[in-house]
């Protein structure tokens, strides 16, 4: 994938890779790979971790072949040649993907559905537009979706309930709409919820609220929400 990627060369590290060898190798920085020879005969790359690199260019479709890959962080860099590839949802081993402050835009794929080990999503101060894919609800393993700064439209879909690992969810400062779905009731192990910023959300607050009983941090403010949230007191 060097070959979609290149080092600014202002500020940050520089990323040292030799394109000639194996990736597998000491020369390609950042890249690490299965200890173990598989069952192919090869390593395989697992993981990829170039935050801060100041790398521009695009995720190439060809990212979909890594199907070992169980961690990206490719976070603030400048891949903004290209929105993120349908074929990162052949990602089925990753667990965690960190691309905040990467100056990504577009939609998100809905192939981002196939990501079913996916622990951490933090994608947020990018550019990202339209509505959210329902996809989002079949990764059950979840427990950190971050989504803020974006642009991201429309409402947030009555599945999410399927998230039910769901812990950290950030959607502030956004331009999601609609009402919010009384399904957030059943985000029981959720902590944190974050959707301020949303001017056009709008509604009373879902009386299922109540239920999250270990929220410990809730912002709903700069939008047209209405209404009073509900205690519970723990029995």
């Amino acid at each position: 994938m060097g070959s979609e990627w290149r080092w600014g060369g202002e500020a940050g590290s520089q990323w040292v890779f030799d394109s000639s060898t194996n990736p597998c190798s000491p020369k390609w920085q950042g890249i690490t790979c299965t200890t173990n020879i598989s069952t192919d005969g090869y390593l395989h790359v697992e993981n990829l971790y170039l935050p801060f690199f100041n790398l521009y260019g695009y995720i190439p479709d060809s990212i979909g072949n890594l199907t070992h890959l169980t961690y990206i962080d490719l976070s603030n860099n400048m891949l903004s040649g290209r929105p993120l590839p349908n074929t990162i949802g052949n990602l089925h081993k990753l667990v965690t993907l960190e691309l905040g402050s990467s100056s990504i835009y577009g939609n998100l794929p809905s192939s981002i559905g196939g990501l079913y080990s996916l622990q951490t999503m933090s994608l947020g101060y990018n550019m990202l537009d339209g509505e959210l894919p329902t996809g989002l609800c079949n990764l059950t393993s979840l427990t950190d979706m971050e989504l803020q700064k974006n642009m991201i439209t429309g409402s947030i879909p009555e599945c999410i309930e399927q998230l039910s690992q769901l812990q950290l969810l950030q959607l502030f400062d956004n331009f999601l709409e609609g009402t919010l779905p009384h399904q957030l009731g059943n985000l029981t192990s959720l902590w944190a919820l974050a959707l301020s910023g949303n001017i056009y959300i709008y509604g009373s607050i879902p009386d299922s609220l109540a239920l999250l009983t270990e929220l410990r941090m809730i912002g709903l403010s700069s939008n047209q929400i209405t209404g009073c949230l509900l205690y519970t007191s723990p029995s």
